[in-house]
């Protein structure tokens, strides 16, 4: 009988630990999605600023020549 129980309890740890890591590769795989639209965005706000920067330069410069 003690057996069984041991069984059965092993059994239900296996069923949690078994949804747990179903439930946490769930949430890993929402979490890249996340991080990689953030660094998608990421690149392209530094492409803006960048790009931003340079248009800046430019009209300080022109605006010193005349």
């Amino acid at each position: 009988m003690a057996l069984e129980n041991e069984l059965k309890n092993l059994k239900d740890e296996l069923a949690k630990a078994t949804s747990k890591k179903q439930f946490t590769t769930e949430e890993l795989a929402r979490a890249e999605k996340t991080l990689t639209a953030a660094q998608s965005s990421l690149a392209e706000d530094s492409k803006y600023l960048a790009d931003l920067k340079r248009e800046c330069q430019a009209k300080a410069t022109e605006f010193e020549e005349e």
